[in-house]
């Protein structure tokens, strides 16, 4: 009974907070205080991976940092899409198309991600960002052919199987740094290790979408401690609109169309995150907003994670990996 009187007490407080906070007219306000020469940074020689590039905040972050000279390398599961995405991106003034590298990979395949893994072993090169994109939110439950829930699979364990094999990568490179893209229906979220498989209740996607999300924010933590040469940095984009919400929120959408942020300003703490100075001074492992740090919990707690919860979500995903 106290918990949920809790949740909707969190919900209320996060959508009233949403309201003024994750909104166009949010961004407008905290954009006020941004350094403008933040953004001025060159990044010739580096590579820069983001999955989920052909659309939305993947493809406003692509474009953002392939116009400083980067290698941007778009890791798309659908071919047609990512090349049409990798030929607007070349066609553009101010950026080398040359340095625009489409890989065709499926990042909720363990396999595939791991094929994927393989083939940049054979090129010897480093990573200095990785940013995980990819999400998706279906309202219907699903599984993949290697037989987990699309949901988690996608956003969860595409995250952790990507981030864990090309980690020899990140460390060939100086200041590596990884940003998970998370989302604010984390925040109403308390980490869940007994239901990966999202089968013991009704399926809500929303609700399996928040929980892998919060998901990505307790591993950017756990990786951060793990692993002190490279910064880890989980974000929220604030309502953006793009693709994936108008298609899996339509209600939500059409209600807040005209209010939504564009996929730039929703990819604006992405870019910063991945290649700003200033987010050198961040701590690994934050949760970034708007270009600050934020806290990942909302009013009256209940979202801090159980004692044990993240490592036993780390080595469900381990096992996993290793086993597919």
């Amino acid at each position: 009974m106290l918990e949920s009187i809790a949740v909707g007490y969190r919900a209320t407080i996060f959508s009233l907070y949403g309201l003024g906070e994750f909104t166009s007219a949010g961004f407008a306000k905290n954009a006020l205080h941004f350094n403008k020469e933040a953004l001025n940074v060159d990044l010739t020689a580096k590579h820069v991976l983001i999955t989920g590039a052909n659309s939305g905040l993947g493809f406003s972050a692509a474009k953002a940092i392939a116009t400083k000279g980067a290698t941007v390398h778009l890791l798309c599961r659908n071919r047609e899409r990512g090349e049409t995405a990798s030929n607007t991106l070349r066609a553009m003034p101010g950026i080398d198309s040359n340095r625009i590298v489409l890989h065709v990979v499926d990042v909720a395949s363990v396999r595939d991600v791991k094929r994927f893994a393989s083939e940049w072993a054979q090129t010897g090169l480093p990573i200095h960002v990785l940013i995980n994109n990819a999400g998706i939110l279906p309202n219907e439950r699903s599984e993949t052919q290697e037989g987990l829930e699309s949901t988690f699979a996608t956003n969860t364990m595409g995250t952790y199987s990507l981030t864990t094999l090309l980690l020899p990568f990140l460390k060939k490179a100086e200041t590596p740094r990884v940003v998970n893209v998370s989302s604010g229906g984390a925040f109403n979220k308390r980490l869940n290790v007994t239901d990966i498989a999202a089968k013991n209740e009704s399926f809500n996607g929303a609700l399996v979408y928040a929980q892998t999300k919060r998901q990505q924010i307790e591993l950017t933590e756990y990786w951060a401690k793990q692993y002190p040469e490279i910064q880890f940095l989980s974000m929220h984009p604030g309502w953006a609109h793009t693709p994936g919400v108008e298609s899996s929120i339509p209600g939500f959408f059409k209600t807040m169309e005209k209010s939504l942020r564009t996929s730039d300003e929703g990819a604006d703490t992405i870019v910063w995150a991945a290649v700003s100075e200033e987010a050198k001074a961040v701590r690994s492992g934050a949760l970034l907003f708007d270009r600050k740090e934020t806290s990942p919990h909302v009013t009256l707690g209940g979202t801090t994670a159980a004692p044990g919860d993240v490592e036993k979500l780390v080595q469900i995903c381990s096992d996993l990996l290793n086993k597919l």
